[in-house]
């Protein structure tokens, strides 16, 4: 789904401190609809930015005219495997999503900031650290992901 903003106001992270005013803004829940959105943008010269919870903070969140993909609705708990604790979501899932889903099963998460209110995306594309003392990075707990590119 597109959602232009040449006539809004720019796109901004969550605590208002940056914003870019930007091309589009899509909202795609579909990994076909996101790989077509890069090939396009490929194709034409245009630089993408990556949305999730928006609080990456620090200017570097959007580029001025690129197409963000505001990632909130590619958000799937897609599989629970609690014989060997492995979860697979879709990278705009927050971790209160992730909690929601394991919580029932006596399950909880190994790695995640101290808010549950950040995606998996960006939590590791920041490689986040959490409390616990044998893992503190997020990458430490990750056993596979795709990346498309």
């Amino acid at each position: 789904m597109q959602k232009n903003s040449e006539d809004e106001t720019p796109f901004t992270d969550s605590g208002k401190l940056y914003s870019s005013r930007v091309s589009e803004v899509r909202y795609e829940s579909r990994v076909e609809d996101l790989q077509s959105i890069v090939k396009r943008a490929n194709d034409e010269g245009l630089k993408v930015s990556i949305a999730g919870s928006r609080h990456s903070q620090g200017g570097h969140t959007f580029y001025e005219d690129a197409i963000v993909l505001d990632m909130s609705d590619f958000d799937e708990v897609l599989e629970i495997n609690d014989e060997e604790k492995i979860l697979r979501v879709e990278s705009g899932a927050t971790w209160d999503e992730i909690q929601r889903a394991i919580n029932p099963k006596g399950l909880s998460v190994k790695t995640m900031q101290s808010s549950n209110v950040f995606t998996v995306g960006g939590s590791m594309g920041s490689n986040i650290h959490g409390r616990d003392l044998e893992k503190t990075q997020i990458v430490e707990t990750i056993k596979s992901f795709r990346l498309l590119l």
